[in-house]
């Protein structure tokens, strides 16, 4: 709607806009199979490949049909001797992280780190870097991200001083009438 919208126009919009709101929070008080029947009953294909009210409510509203998801598969590879590994795939996929500790420890690397920095490790060594230490995994472990930009200290820049406490004032010292008073009420 343009900032010039008459008040009729307006009033319409809320109206659909409310409409909309109140479709969405009845849609999603019903479960799935109540969602996959109403689909059913407006004829909207591939209601079956999804069991997301979230999904399900979005295809009723807006009336279009709900898309297979497509899977992403990872590469299988064979399992290949550990000091034969050439891809971080390789490790990853047929060895626990124990297996590829006793290795690094049985051919003298540190055994530190997640199982993704012993992968990479022990890619490095078979590729013959000679300086395995953990700053040259950690680079190749972290080479797509980005580091963080530091951002300067804060300076306090308030301007709150604190003021000093005043001094409490001296009791003033009782009257000898006022003793005397005070020692005849005692007795």
């Amino acid at each position: 709607l343009s900032t010039k919208a008459s008040t009729a126009e307006l009033q319409s919009a809320a109206v659909e806009e409310i409409q909309k709101y109140g479709e969405q929070v009845i849609l999603h008080r019903l479960n799935v199979d109540q969602l996959r029947e109403i689909c059913c009953d407006l004829r909207i294909k591939g209601y079956t490949n999804t069991s997301s009210k979230k999904i399900l409510v979005e295809s009723i509203l807006t009336h279009t049909d709900i898309q297979k998801r497509q899977v992403k598969r990872t590469k299988v590879t064979k399992k290949v001797a550990i000091n034969k590994a050439t891809e971080p795939a390789q490790l990853a996929q047929h060895y626990k992280a124990m297996d590829l500790e006793a290795w690094c420890r049985d051919n003298g690397l540190k055994t530190s780190g997640t199982k993704k920095v012993l992968v990479a490790r022990i890619i490095a060594y078979n590729n013959g870097e000679e300086e395995n230490d953990e700053e040259n995994v950690m680079t190749t472990v972290n080479k797509t991200k980005p580091k963080r930009a530091s951002l300067p200290a804060k300076k306090n820049t308030s301007k709150k001083t604190k003021k000093p406490e005043p001094e409490p004032e001296p009791e003033p010292e009782e009257d000898e009438e006022d003793e005397e008073e005070t020692q005849e009420m005692v007795e």
